[in-house]
């Protein structure tokens, strides 16, 4: 496996896709801790639905895919902001509702798209072999803003999150925080969903910051340990990818649900060593982690079995073609020689030529 890394290092494609998943798996591992802590996973699917509507406007309008996807995911963050107190009913029938006709509204733009089938495969399953220096030189101003923005807010940002009620009565603008919070997913989702696709950023979502509500005791460890798991994964997907001839998207993606799995078990035996762990919070963020790791291995599963399908069907085509051409080339010769006229024939139906003697 180290070999056919350090081969693949050598093309530049294979560079730009590591850059690629190192860059947005860092700053998704900040976002993530928050995600899965507030238990906000639904709400990143949707802002990941509704940044594939703008890319949608723009296959079917010809329209700059980027400031597409990034307007698109803003507009419904908006009113996510707005909709009411976190965790209440009128919130999540406003995400279900959001998720669902962002879904729709997407396949029908690329529908009515010219090559809007395979755009739209590209995006929901990734295509980050297709990464381009442009496109990561467009999403280094977004890293660099979304991380210093998190870390001159951290405080205000953590206070507003896990204790609101207090937050307020200490003069916290906690709508105006989640909003910062809200606009901060949107804009990584909008940039990271046109390089890695609908399925790894989701992923760089989920799974980091569950890993690292399985570990930390506070909040700046659990990003530390986001961060880790999320650079992990890309390392271990990347180089099993290369490895084994597999799509990298979606190995990256089975990478994050393996490190999942063991760090559930290696997250056991590093709190039987610390018995005083026992607070209300990580309590809460343990049973946070069970009810992530099961969806997310589900999930997992069903994405894993699709990609092979794919791939199968992908395989069965190309050698059908192959052999389809191969026939064609073999029936070409015996096609010519029947088309070629005889010599003698050709001699003997000119006026003139002469007529060969006995001897000849």
């Amino acid at each position: 496996m180290i070999q056919a890394v350090a081969e693949h290092m050598q093309y530049p494609f294979f560079q730009r896709v590591l850059l690629a998943c190192v860059l947005v798996g860092t700053v998704c591992g900040v976002l993530s801790v928050y995600v899965v802590l507030r238990q906000l996973i639904f709400m990143g699917l949707a802002v990941t639905q509704l940044a594939s509507v703008g890319l949608g406007v723009a296959a079917l309008t010809g329209a700059p895919p980027l400031p597409s996807a990034v307007v698109a995911a803003f507009v419904g963050v908006v009113p996510l902001g707005l909709a009411g107190p976190r965790g209440s009913r009128r919130a999540e029938n406003f995400v279900a509702l959001l998720y669902m006709g962002a879904w729709a509204v997407s396949i029908i733009l690329f529908a009515l798209a010219e090559r809007g089938n395979d755009e739209m495969t590209a995006i929901l399953y990734g295509d980050i072999l297709g990464v381009l220096m442009p496109d990561i030189y467009a999403f280094l101003p977004i890293f660099a803003v979304v991380i210093l923005i998190h870390a001159l807010l951290y405080k205000e940002i953590l206070f507003s999150s896990f204790d609101p009620e207090t937050a307020t009565t200490q003069r916290i603008n906690v709508k105006l925080y989640d909003m910062v919070l809200y606009l901060t997913i949107a804009a990584v989702v909008s940039f990271a969903v046109k390089m890695l696709g609908l399925l790894l950023v989701f992923s760089f979502l989920a799974a980091p910051g569950t890993v690292a509500l399985l570990f930390a005791k506070r909040m700046r460890g659990a990003i530390g340990v986001a961060i880790a798991a999320a650079l992990l994964m890309t390392i271990v997907g990347t180089a099993a990818a290369s490895a084994y001839d597999l799509p990298p998207g979606q190995v990256v993606a089975a990478a994050g649900i393996a490190v999942l799995a063991l760090a559930w078990p290696a997250s056991r035996l590093w709190h039987s060593l610390d018995p005083e762990y026992q607070s209300e919070l990580s309590l809460r963020t343990r049973r946070i982690g069970r009810a992530a790791l099961v969806g997310s291995l589900a999930l997992a599963v069903a994405l894993f079995l699709l990609a092979v399908g794919l791939r199968a069907v992908a395989l069965a085509q190309t050698s059908s073609a192959g052999a389809g051409q191969a026939a064609l080339e073999q029936e070409a010769p015996a096609a010519e020689a029947q088309q070629l006229p005889d010599i003698g024939e050709l001699l003997q139906a000119t006026p003139g030529s002469p007529s060969p003697g006995p001897g000849q």
